[in-house]
């Protein structure tokens, strides 16, 4: 600089660049201090882990499956995952009838897959409200991971696929003529020409029967070795059975074939809703009767 305007002019710059890279030095180091907590954390929980299965002798085989989950969810992309109502806090502060019409808009068009849930919505619009404001509930499974389980006394939920597949090992060789044959009698092709039920269904009607009844067939340990899988892909449901009876025990869990979306039926909810209105009330009574 030649002047003192010149002068002052350089001064400002340099100031003005010292603040700036003053500031993003502090961003960057912000930034690298919150990676290195969380990735402090993550190394905990990881020898945590570790001390855990080592102590308790788990097997390797077992402890290379739980790492590889674990690695799995890890990397999964979250923007992947569809969004659930609960990680969107804004939504707490609509009032509570648009939450409701946010709900039927939402899962209306994926239980209207469903005969019955597509025909009571038409007969009771107000009560179908109620269903998806109340007895909803959506679940994300990443590849592998379990829906339900096979022991004794697990709580079951009729559930539709939205996204994704999943798959139902089948536990026996009977199990081909029990998803082929109705319980009380009759064959695939007469039940065909009988039912009003759309393709789609029909395929879940026959495989649900033999979620009833296959296990009886049973005996013999040597007999459950699976054969096949069944599959349960988008616009369908399974365990349709657990709405209807008292209890229900499965063979074998649900499997996510591949990233999947599920959508819970809460049965208890599902019941007190409908027993509200007792018009109604006496035809879905007569699904139940025909379908168990």
């Amino acid at each position: 600089p030649t002047n003192s305007l010149e002068r002052v002019y350089a001064v400002l710059v340099l100031l003005f660049a010292m603040v700036t890279f003053s500031s993003f030095i502090s961003s960057i180091t912000q930034s690298m201090s919150y990676l290195r907590s969380i990735n402090a954390h993550i190394t905990a929980q990881e020898a945590l882990l570790q001390r855990y299965l080592a102590q308790h002798n788990i097997s390797p085989k077992l402890v290379n499956r739980v790492w590889h989950y674990l690695h799995q969810r890890s990397v999964v992309n979250a923007s992947a995952i569809r969004t659930k109502e609960p990680q969107v806090p804004s939504l707490a502060l609509l009032p509570r009838s648009m939450v409701m019409e946010l709900r039927h808009e939402a899962f209306q068009p994926v239980l209207d897959k469903h005969p019955l849930f597509h025909h009571y919505g038409d007969l009771e619009p107000l009560a179908m409200r109620q269903i998806c404001h109340s007895a909803l509930t959506e679940q994300s499974l990443l590849i592998k991971q379990e829906l339900f389980g096979a022991g004794k006394g697990e709580s079951l939920s009729m559930f539709f696929v939205m996204e994704g597949c999943m798959e139902y090992p089948l536990p026996c060789k009977c199990a081909v003529p029990a998803a082929r044959t109705r319980p009380g009698g009759g064959s695939a092709d007469a039940v065909k020409e009988s039912s009003t039920l759309t393709p789609s269904a029909l395929k879940n009607e026959l495989s649900f029967q033999y979620l009833l009844g296959a296990a009886a067939k049973m005996d013999e340990p040597s007999r459950r070795e699976p054969e096949s899988v069944d599959t349960v892909d988008p616009g369908e449901w399974a365990c349709e059975a657990a709405l209807w009876s008292d209890t229900l025990q499965l063979c074998s869990p649900f499997i996510a074939h591949q990233r999947s979306e599920v959508l819970l039926v809460n049965t208890a909810k599902f019941a007190e809703i409908i027993a509200r209105d007792e018009h109604t009330c006496v035809h879905v009574a007569r699904y139940a009767d025909t379908f168990t």
